[in-house]
């Protein structure tokens, strides 16, 4: 049982930091990687056994019961991890009891509000037992609260990925059976419990803590001076993105025509995983780094680098052979009216690429209201933009409306780039050019060549060899040393070098 006293602690070394960032970010990677591999097969199996209707309702019904999300904690769990002192038992106390009070009212809302919004959003009693096990889930996920924080304030992402290893293997392990077996929409419902109940299970094996209730006055009001700003930007990204869905399905009245959008946010929306992976590491990192702002500039510089390598040549493999992943991958022509929003949503996913850097290291150093600044200004154009365009196009005009809503990202990145030092453009060049080298070579491939799965499959193994050599004859040295920083000193390779060693 993990206990937390109420005396101050010095904060965790610098090199214990950078130790434990390196681990950090090196296990989610391989997380990634893994689980990137399951959602991927899964993703491939379910759009074969299911219809663009049940991708609606599951997306109708998800992004109704997400309205009620950001209001179950206003930001306090964010508050725990960004402290500079060590958190008390009284910190977690309190913490867990107002989210538990908040937690419980919202499932009871949303239990009494689905009968009520069933026949606006039109979906079927399928779709409502949907709501009502997405509600339950999100009591779980509140239970899970305080050992995550207990995790991340160690920077124990090692053990932070497990539960997270072990609840994809169940959802989509009782998802793909189920709809297998036609069960439609209630396998969705199966997999989300699911899902739940064995994440709070394996988390309370790694960080064990002994749950109580009460109020502490002095460290709410501490921790909510940080939190509820911090929380504000979630409620703003509600107004943005969860609330906006909802009212485009309103406008598109038609889950078939919410589930092409939806399905194409899952194919297009694949490389936001590395992205997920990368950024759950670097706030608690950035936070501990605040002090060392040489050292918090290197950091992002990494980040920067290494987002750009992973994510910039998934993103244009995905567009450029969209249509031969579809035809020979993903069970046939049904997927196709869906392209357009797949380019849409993957130029939006660019823009969140390097915002997402941007507002989480301004967070970290304390400047939570240029962030909140941000996202008050980008709510504005998406609620002006999307409802016109969904008008006016439907289902690719919502996409697109996000696509063009992006470029109030570069407000961000200049707020950004005025309190750091660090070479933008220079970080993340190499990857673009290598992306654009591969993309014209798949897509020539793909549409003069591809006529079947074996043929698609070596199309993105050539694909995947030609941008590994362009990067490589770019970022050679950079390339060695940033993959020594996260392996270790000892680590030596010597095919990135011409000589046996750099010196």
């Amino acid at each position: 049982m993990v206990e937390v006293s109420n005396t101050p602690e010095p904060e965790i070394e610098f090199e214990v930091v950078k130790k434990k960032s390196a681990l950090g970010i090196t296990t989610f990677l391989l997380r990634m990687v893994f689980l990137q591999i399951i959602t991927f097969i899964s993703s491939v199996f379910v759009s074969r056994f299911l219809s663009p209707l049940a991708f609606g309702v599951y997306g109708i019904v998800a992004n109704f019961v997400l309205l009620f999300v950001f209001f179950s904690d206003i930001g306090l769990a964010a508050a725990l991890i960004q402290k500079k002192e060590k958190i008390t038992r009284d910190d977690l106390v309190t913490t867990f009891t107002i989210q538990q009070f908040l937690v419980s009212f919202l499932v009871i809302l949303i239990f009494l509000l689905l009968p009520l919004v069933q026949p606006l959003l039109k979906f079927d009693n399928d779709g409502l037992w949907l709501g009502r096990a997405l509600a339950f889930s999100l009591f779980l996920a509140s239970l899970k609260s305080i050992p995550s924080v207990l995790l991340e304030r160690r920077l124990d992402f090692n053990l932070l990925v497990v539960p997270e290893i072990v609840e994809t293997l169940v959802f989509n392990g009782v998802l793909v059976a189920l709809a297998y077996y036609g069960w439609g929409v209630k396998s969705f419902s199966w997999a989300v419990l699911s899902r739940g109940l064995v994440g709070v299970i394996v988390i309370y094996i790694l960080s064990p803590w002994k749950p109580g209730l009460g109020v502490k006055k002095k460290n709410a009001l501490s921790l909510v001076r940080f939190g509820l700003p911090f929380q504000l930007n979630s409620i703003l990204a509600w107004f943005k993105d969860n609330l906006m869905d909802n009212i485009v399905a309103l406008i598109l009245r038609s889950p078939t025509a919410f589930g092409y959008l939806s399905w194409a946010k899952t194919l297009s929306y694949q490389p936001k995983k590395v992205l997920d992976s990368v950024m759950r590491v670097t706030f608690p990192v950035y936070s501990r780094l605040q002090i060392k702002r040489k050292v918090l500039n290197k950091a992002l510089s990494k980040t920067h680098f290494l987002l750009s390598i992973l994510t910039f040549p998934l993103i244009t493999g995905i567009c450029t052979l969209v249509k031969p992943l579809i035809l020979y991958l993903y069970g046939g022509p049904k997927w196709l009216p869906a392209i357009p929003s797949v380019y849409f949503l993957s130029i939006a996913l660019l823009w969140g690429i390097i915002n997402s850097v941007a507002t989480t290291a301004l967070s970290a150093i304390g400047k939570i209201k240029i962030v909140l600044k941000f996202m008050a200004i980008i709510t504005i154009v998406t609620w002006v933009l999307t409802p016109f365009f969904s008008f006016k196009w439907g289902y690719n005009g919502a996409a697109f409306s996000w696509a063009l809503s992006g470029f109030v990202s570069l407000w961000s990145i200049k707020q950004y780039l005025k309190r750091v030092k660090v070479n933008l453009l220079a970080d993340i060049k190499s990857a673009a050019i290598s992306s654009l080298a591969m993309g014209l070579a798949v897509y020539f491939l793909g549409k003069m060549w591809v006529k079947n799965l074996p043929q698609l499959i070596i199309t993105i193994i050539l694909g995947g060899t030609l941008y590994a050599v362009f990067i490589f004859l770019l970022e050679r040295k950079r390339l060695f040393l940033e993959i020594k920083s996260l392996l270790g000193k000892d680590f030596n390779l010597p095919i990135f070098s011409k000589k046996r060693s750099f010196k």
